[in-house]
């Protein structure tokens, strides 16, 4: 096996000492700087910001509320809702109160929602409206609809529920009956072993697993990362992505540990007008964020009078020929040379203040792989974008570019604390303080998940004599979007394919913004439903047939209903032929062939995304 010989096996030197729990960093922060800001969020229009005293007070109501609702150590809470400052003064409340926060996507279907919260046994739950909780007790068979809720906005319906600011009220209320300290309790029974968080991912088999990450793993992955990063009490960044995702919540733990400013953006739609509001010194975001700005600056140009335009892209394509020739070893060109620095004061160094303000030092890019021309068009401009590699299992970042070291198309070195190895059939492993302790109540995926104390990142990669990691294709068949998003193909294959029209179905989207299929067609069934329709079915194929096509795109747009919005199909192509054993598209056990399909089908799927490369969320 190829193995990065530059980092030993090692624990997480944060694991040994006393802050190695959340609790216990956060606890710290307050003591250090108590006045400072912690959290940024717009109310009525305006930024308000809520100190690290402040939080800490909201945090220590929250834990003695749960505590009075019977919360107890080891007990399990989930969190439904968008990203919000609650949603984070919730989680380190829960953590707080020695609970285990189980996060759920507000995209999630309600299906998916209660089969987490039930297979996690949580004990109650926050949720941001009301819509939500009765979209979790729409299923009272799967998720027992007695568990209390707690409302991040508006008021509840049942006694049994509680609004956000009452939880806090029953907390108040209990710290001024008792002397309890929930920090110093916490402090001294939980350790890093304990479990702090269960982060449920997409299985291939379309039921999520429930990763169960230690308070070990969160400070261990925030060590790694604080030493490769750049970070201090003076940074401030802007979030905006899913704190369900694990990358998102990493970000705020960061700086809980770090001791900077976490302002949160209205909306994901607004984030581009929040960062020229606040003005952010770094951010981290996945690669779909990155393809909208682009998509925004090429955008604004084609509409820039002539010359400005000419300017304009003269001097981008400059600056990415430059840091194209730096990355390859070579100097640049004279006339490059020269010109340059005045591209860099007349058009570079005005657009980057514009789009990303005056003070932003770097962007970070995870949760999916980076597209490399979007990657080198940035660099390009100045703006430096540091590239991540990580898996939910693994707490985020495994491996991460560095600041002074920026290789597009490579995913980094590994942080402190990880060792990566490449196994003989090319798979991605890795160990080390950051990797999960397992998947909750899930022996059969824990045992397929490991080999010899190894995580199998169902990735395959390449490591250079140097150490730096290169992802070059996926082992595993579930699709990772450009938004971060992990989803099951098989999944949303088994939905398609309930309706008689469809024979076969593969849902491709890797890399990209959202997701197309290849539909087989049942042509007996069509030609049905013609009939039915009182329309003549066409003398030649039907798979070229608008009609034919017309009806395909209403039935998968009725399947889509059932799907969460990300899992959804946006476009579809279709094809006449039968996908068998005996043609090579299907195994002898009829599961997809989805190399050898998309050999054949890979154009026409591709040239569904031409039309707008941004494309749709």
């Amino acid at each position: 096996m190829t193995e990065s010989t530059a980092i030993e096996p090692q624990k997480s030197t944060t694991a040994s000492t006393s802050l190695s729990t959340v609790p216990a960093l956060f606890a710290n922060r307050l003591k250090t700087t108590p006045d400072k800001t912690a959290l940024k969020h717009k109310v009525d229009g305006k930024w308000v910001d809520v100190t690290w005293a402040d939080y800490g007070v909201a945090v220590l109501e929250i834990a003695h509320g749960l505590r009075c609702l019977g919360v107890q150590p080891g007990d399990r809470v989930g969190v439904h809702s968008n990203t919000c400052i609650a949603w984070v003064m919730a989680d380190i409340g829960i953590m707080s109160a020695r609970a285990i926060t189980v996060p759920v996507y507000p995209t999630c279907t309600a299906e998916d929602t209660t089969f987490i919260l039930s297979h996690a046994d949580v004990k109650v739950y926050f949720a941001e409206t009301l819509a939500d909780v009765e979209k979790i007790r729409s299923s009272p068979e799967v998720f027992p609809p007695n568990v209390p809720a707690i409302l991040f906005t508006g008021e509840p319906s049942s006694d049994l529920d509680h609004s956000f600011e009452s939880l806090r009220a029953l907390g108040r209320k209990a710290m001024e009956r008792s002397d309890v300290d929930l920090f110093q309790e916490a402090i001294r029974d939980l350790s890093a072993d304990d479990v702090a968080t269960i982060v449920f991912t997409s299985g291939t088999t379309g039921k999520p697993k429930g990763a169960c990450l230690t308070h070990g793993n969160l400070t261990g992955e925030c060590e790694g990362l604080a030493e490769v990063l750049e970070f201090t009490p003076d940074d401030m960044t802007l979030s905006f992505l899913p704190l369900a995702h694990i990358f998102a919540r990493m970000i705020h733990i960061l700086g809980i540990e770090r001791g900077y400013t976490t302002a949160y953006a209205e909306h994901v739609n607004k984030v581009i007008e929040n960062i020229g509001e606040i003005e952010p010194t770094f951010m981290a975001s996945v690669p779909r964020v990155f393809e909208k700005i682009y998509a925004k600056i090429k955008g604004t140009l084609t509409k820039a009078p002539p010359l400005r335009r000419y300017l304009a892209e003269s001097a981008l394509e400059m600056g990415e020929r430059m840091y194209l020739d730096k990355l390859a070893g070579k100097s640049p060109g004279l006339l490059d040379a020269c010109l340059h620095p005045l591209a860099e004061s007349i058009v570079l160094e005005k657009m980057r203040q514009k789009i990303f303000g005056r003070r932003m030092r770097y962007l970070v890019s995870g949760g999916a792989p980076m597209p490399v021309g979007i990657a080198s068009f940035f660099q390009g401009m100045g703006v430096d974008i540091l590239e991540g590699y990580g898996l939910t299992e693994t707490t985020a970042a495994t491996h991460v570019n560095r600041r002074d070291d920026i290789r597009v198309g490579f995913v980094g070195k590994a942080i402190k604390g990880v060792q990566t190895r490449i196994a003989p059939d090319g798979e991605i492993q890795v160990r080390g303080s950051v990797i999960m302790k397992g998947y909750y109540k899930n022996d059969e995926a824990n045992e397929a998940a490991f080999a010899n104390g190894w995580f199998c990142t169902g990735d395959i990669g390449e490591i250079t004599d140097d150490d730096w990691l290169k992802i070059t294709d996926r082992k595993k068949e579930l699709i990772v979007t450009s938004a971060g998003k992990n989803i099951a193909p098989q999944k949303i294959e088994g939905i398609l394919k309930t309706t008689a029209l469809v024979s076969q179905a593969m849902v491709y989207g890797d890399k990209k913004n959202y997701l197309v299929s290849l539909i087989s067609i049942n042509a007996d069934e069509v030609r049905a439903e013609l009939k039915r329709r009182g329309q003549t079915a066409p003398e030649g194929p039907l798979s070229e047939s608008p009609e034919v096509l017309a009806i395909l795109e209403s039935a998968v747009e009725e399947k889509n209903k059932h799907l969460a919005r990300y899992e959804t199909v946006k476009k579809i192509v279709l094809t006449d032929t039968e996908l068998t054993p005996e043609n090579g598209y299907l195994t002898p056990t009829l599961k997809l062939k989805r190399r050898e399909i998309i050999k054949t089908f890979g154009e026409q799927l591709d040239k569904l995304y031409e039309d707008d490369r941004a494309g749709k969320d």
